[in-house]
């Protein structure tokens, strides 16, 4: 995954590119910031460039088989969630059987968007705006997670 971010605020986001090529755009935000198609358009380098270093990175090898298979995605916080819900997107494409999410903390927002997209969602704490994953409550430095 690859966000792409809002020039002035590198810990958002207003759209995300996939390991396949699809792209999500947070459209709510794009119109709260008034971004225009030429300023989105700006940023399809990031694609062009994400897309390539997959394909370095790949080689010719075909996706892991996707279909029939449970995956867990983790990210170290969810602040908008498009990245992730990006991820989730073009997994649900390849059919697996399940896809749960685990974070140590979220938006309020973002997590209702991510856990409207997968079978499982877990989390440690929730926030009703965006946090500072630096506030991510650790224990001797290891990220804990917990059931709900």
């Amino acid at each position: 995954m690859r966000k792409i971010q809002i020039a002035w605020n590198t810990e958002a986001e207003f759209s995300a590119v996939s390991w396949d090529g699809s792209v999500v755009l947070n459209e709510g935000l794009v119109r709260e910031l008034g971004l225009t198609p030429s300023q989105i358009r700006v940023h399809h380098p990031y694609k062009k460039d994400f897309l390539e270093k997959v394909r370095k990175f790949r080689g010719d090898k075909p996706p892991p088989e996707m279909r029939g298979r449970t995956f867990i995605l983790v990210d170290d916080g969810l602040a908008s969630g498009y990245p992730m819900a990006t991820a989730v997107d073009s997994m649900r494409r390849h059919e697996p059987v399940r896809i749960i999410v685990a974070v140590p903390t979220g938006s309020r927002d973002a997590v209702q968007l991510v856990s409207s997209k997968t079978d499982l969602t877990r989390y440690l704490n929730i926030r009703e705006a965006f946090c500072s994953r630096s506030r991510t409550p650790t224990k001797n430095g290891m990220i804990l997670l917990m059931r709900r």
